[in-house]
Formats: structure tokens, C-alpha cells, sequence
């Protein structure tokens, strides 16, 4: 058994990350043997893309994408390994850097005014791994079998204009597109609320599992 470690470097932040984010990833406790994939290909969309290709042509057996902005617990990587076989895609929880710190993570999906919106995850218990419709990709472990699976491109930023905003339901980027092909499939998606991430911005640390919408 293989574990890819694909490693990003969102766009908004050029090639940089923090000591902390790398001496946190050296000490984590891992599975099995890994195998590193760095990109930090522009736009993030791209970089996604081609961990990705590079991925398939290897011996890898499961692909964990880790943002250089995220940073996840010591046992992180082992508490999404073990909910594999509950769900078909596991992700850790990490929450927004704006103002709200809401979680990147949504429960639903409607039809608001003939537009598609996804509901945020309105609360959790921070120790179950939950169903979910949609995660961020920051600290996410996918299988091999749904790269197989999924047409290409697997990851593209839509954002027309008539993709709108409100207090509940908001739109994503490549992360969404992905997530609603893996749907269309019938695939699980698991939400760790135990495995609370660190999302890191210039001036702070987003950590915050006390909100409420």
C-alpha cells in the first residue's frame, strides 16, 4: 500500500509556507509508505491537475492533497486513514479565513432562484466523521479508484456571474466542480470534524470550531 502526499501551494500566496507547516508534516504519523508530489503550478486549479496526472502514473494507492496553508494535527493523517473504509473520500475540517472563519465544509445543495448553492455545515461534535455533499481540498484523502472514475478535467474554477452570495449558501471554486462530478457518481464524502486543521493566512491562524451561522 501506497500513500501519495500531494503537496500544494495555493496561488494567493506564491511558493511560501511556515516552519511550522513543515516540521508539523515531517513529525506526523503516517500509515504506510509515502511518496511526495510537490506543485505549485498556477492557477490552483492546475497545480491540483497535475498532482494528480503525476499521481496516476504512479504506484500510489491513495492521493492526500495538503495545502501549504493547512496545518493538521500530529495523528491527522492517521484519523482520516482509518475512516477509509466508511467513507470513499475523507477530509480533515478547516475553516475560511475571512471575517466568519466559516467551515469549508457544506451538507446540501438547492436550487436558490435558479441558481445552484451549497449550504454550510451548520454544526458538528468534533469528534465523528460526518456525511457531507462538499469539503475544501486542504487536508483530503482520495483514492485512486475515483480519479478513474471522474472525467477530466477533475478540478476547474466556475465562478459566472450568476453565482451569488448570502449568509448560508456560497459558492467555491475548483474544489466544488470536483466534488459535484464525485456526487454525480454516487461516491461518499467524509467530513473529520475530530481532525481540526490550522487554515494559516498572512497575519493569522484560523482555528475556530465554535462557529455558528
Amino acid at each position: 500500500m501506497q500513500l501519495n502526499l500531494g503537496l500544494m501551494a495555493p496561488s494567493l500566496y506564491g511558493n511560501r509556507t511556515s516552519i511550522v507547516w513543515a516540521i508539523q508534516l515531517a513529525t506526523m504519523q503516517k500509515p504506510c509508505n509515502i511518496e511526495f508530489t510537490v506543485s505549485a503550478r498556477r492557477p490552483l486549479e492546475a497545480g491540483r491537475n497535475d498532482i494528480v496526472r503525476r499521481f496516476l502514473e504512479s504506484d500510489g494507492d491513495y492521493l492526500l492533497f495538503i495545502d501549504s496553508d493547512v496545518i493538521a494535527p500530529s495523528k491527522g493523517i492517521m484519523m482520516l486513514w482509518e475512516q477509509k473504509d466508511n467513507f470513499d473520500i475523507v477530509s480533515g475540517l478547516y475553516f475560511k479565513k475571512g471575517n466568519k472563519h466559516s467551515p469549508v465544509a457544506y451538507d446540501d445543495r438547492a436550487l436558490i432562484d435558479g441558481v445552484e448553492k451549497w449550504h454550510i455545515l451548520p454544526k458538528w461534535d468534533g469528534k465523528s466523521c460526518v456525511p457531507v455533499e462538499c469539503v475544501g481540498l486542504g487536508f483530503c484523502l482520495i483514492p485512486r479508484r475515483i480519479f478513474e472514475a471522474v472525467s477530466k478535467p477533475y478540478f476547474k474554477f466556475e465562478l459566472g456571474d450568476d453565482v451569488g452570495f448570502n449568509e448560508v449558501y456560497q459558492p467555491m471554486g475548483e474544489d466544488m466542480y470536483f466534488f459535484k462530478k464525485v456526487r454525480e457518481l454516487d461516491f461518499t464524502i467524509g467530513c473529520h470534524t475530530g481532525c481540526q486543521c490550522t487554515h494559516v493566512r498572512d497575519d493569522a491562524m484560523v482555528h475556530n470550531m465554535k462557529y455558528v451561522n
